[in-house]
């Protein structure tokens, strides 16, 4: 999931600047803790939402199924594929 948005590389480039004082050892360990918690911050930032987001498209396309009388077949095609990016985001995790 995390490929697919790129954001993720700078998040690590960016932490892995950061100045840390000690042996190069203690410098690494450091970083790395540092960049775990900046994902996982990050991650929680951009991706717990997703199970809202899909509850929300399911609940549309459902609505525009039931409302055969004015078929919006543009809206619908623009909601499937949101879901299946969603779907696709969900799997990947």
């Amino acid at each position: 999931m995390w490929l697919k948005n790129l954001e993720y590389k700078n998040v690590i480039i960016s932490t892995w600047n950061t100045s840390v004082h000690g042996s190069r050892a203690f410098q690494v360990a450091s970083k790395l803790k540092i960049i775990a918690h900046s994902l996982s911050n990050w991650n929680k930032a951009n991706y717990s939402h997703l199970k809202l987001c899909m509850r929300e498209v399911e609940e549309e396309l459902f609505a525009l199924r039931r409302d055969q009388v004015n078929p919006q077949t543009r809206e619908k095609e623009r909601l499937r594929q949101h879901l299946n990016h969603l779907l696709d985001c969900e799997q990947t995790i």
